[in-house]
C-alpha cells in the first residue's frame, strides 16, 4: 500500500519511463552497496529499488520547482522521509539486507538531485534531459560494478568450494578454498573447510597446517579442535590430541570413531583407565568397530583383566573374519 502511493507520486512527477529507469538503476545501486558491504550475503527482492524511488522523491521534491503549493510539497516530503527513516530503522532488527536499502536510497537521492533540475526546463527538453541523466547514471554504476564484482569473486570461490566439499569432491574443494583463503586469510571457517578438504583427500600434513591456521584465528573453534585431535593421533602426536579431546568430550560423546581415537591417545599418553572407558563408550556406539575391540583387548590385558581381554580379542577376530562394513574417510562435521 505504501509503495503504491510512493510509486504513483513518483510516476506523476517523473513519468512512467523515467520512473522505470530509476527503478532499475537504484535496484543496481542497492545491490552494489550490499555486495560491497558483505559479498557473502545472499539476498533477493525489490526493496532496494523501492528505497531508490523514495530517495528520488526526496531530492526532486526538495530541490525541484513544481507547480505545487509549498504546504503540499512539505507534507509529501515529510511523508517520504518518514517512510524511508522508519523502514531503515526496521531493517536494523536483523535478517534484512539494510545495506541494500541504504544503497537504493543513496543512489536515488543522487539521481533525484540531478532530475530535480529538469523541472526548471521547458517541457519539450525535459524528457531528453532525463534520459541523459539516466544514461550517465548507468555508466557510473557500470564503472562501480567492476571492483564490486572483483570483491564478490572470493565469495563465488567459497560457494563453489563448499558445494564441492559437500559432494566429497575434495580436490575441487581444495582449489576453490585455497583461492578463498588467499583473499580472506582471517576467516577461520575458510581454513576449517580447506583443512577438511585436505583431510578428505588424504593429505594429512596440509590438513593439519590449515586447521592450525584456523585455530590461531579462533582458538575455541570446536570443529577444528576435534578434527585436528584425530589427525594428531594418526600422526603419532597423542600428547597434542588429548587436550582437544578432553575439551570436547560432550561433542564427541555420540561419535564412535572419535571416542576410539581418544582412547588410542589416552593409552599412548599413559592413561589406561581413561582409555578403557573411552573405548567401551566407542564400542557401545558402534559394536562392529574392530579397531576399538582390538585396542580395548590390549588395554585390558595391560591392566591384568585377562578374561575380558580375551573376550574382546575374540570379538575383534570374529568381526575381521566377517569383514567390517565400509567406513567413511574420517572427515566429518561435529
Amino acid at each position: 500500500m505504501v509503495f503504491a502511493v510512493t510509486r504513483r507520486l513518483a510516476e506523476k512527477l517523473l513519468g512512467s519511463l523515467t520512473l522505470f529507469g530509476v527503478y532499475l538503476l537504484t535496484g543496481i545501486g542497492a545491490s552494489l552497496l550490499s555486495l560491497s558491504w558483505d559479498p557473502m550475503r545472499v539476498s533477493a527482492g525489490a526493496s532496494g529499488a523501492i528505497f531508490g524511488i523514495a530517495g528520488v522523491l526526496i531530492t526532486t521534491l526538495y530541490f525541484g520547482k513544481h507547480n505545487l503549493q509549498k504546504e503540499a510539497v512539505r507534507r509529501l516530503l515529510g511523508y517520504v522521509v518518514r517512510f524511508s527513516f522508519l523502514n531503515l530503522i526496521f531493517g536494523l532488527q536483523g535478517h534484512i539486507d539494510n545495506m541494500a536499502h541504504l544503497g537504493g536510497l543513496v543512489s536515488g537521492l543522487l539521481i533525484g538531485f540531478f532530475l530535480a533540475r529538469t523541472f526548471s526546463s521547458v517541457p519539450a527538453e525535459r524528457n531528453a534531459q532525463r534520459r541523459t541523466i539516466l544514461v550517465i547514471s548507468a555508466l557510473v554504476l557500470l564503472v562501480l560494478f567492476v571492483p564490486v564484482v572483483k570483491a564478490k569473486q572470493f565469495a563465488i570461490e567459497f560457494n563453489k568450494g563448499q558445494i564441492a566439499f559437500d559432494q566429497k569432491n575434495y580436490q575441487a574443494a581444495i582449489e576453490h578454498m585455497q583461492k578463498y583463503t588467499a583473499e580472506r586469510p582471517d576467516d577461520a571457517y575458510g581454513h576449517a573447510i580447506l583443512g577438511a578438504s585436505f583431510q578428505g583427500a588424504g593429505q594429512q600434513d596440509d590438513a593439519v597446517r590449515e586447521y592450525e591456521r584456523g585455530l590461531a584465528i579462533n582458538p575455541d573453534y570446536r570443529y577444528i579442535q576435534i578434527n585436528l585431535a584425530e589427525l594428531y593421533v594418526s600422526q603419532g602426536k597423542p600428547e597434542k590430541a588429548v587436550p582437544f579431546f578432553k575439551r570436547n568430550l560432550q561433542a564427541i560423546s555420540d561419535d564412535a570413531e572419535a571416542m576410539y581415537l581418544y582412547g588410542n591417545a589416552l593409552i599412548q599418553t599413559g592413561d589406561p583407565g581413561g582409555a578403557e572407558d573411552a573405548l567401551k563408550k566407542s564400542i557401545a556406539l558402534d559394536s562392529k568397530l574392530i579397531e576399538a575391540h582390538a585396542l580395548l583387548s590390549e588395554v585390558l590385558k595391560e591392566e591384568g583383566k585377562t578374561d575380558e581381554a580375551t573376550k574382546e580379542r575374540h570379538i575383534a577376530d570374529l568381526l575381521e573374519t566377517k569383514g567390517p562394513p565400509e567406513t567413511g574417510n574420517g572427515t566429518k562435521t561435529h
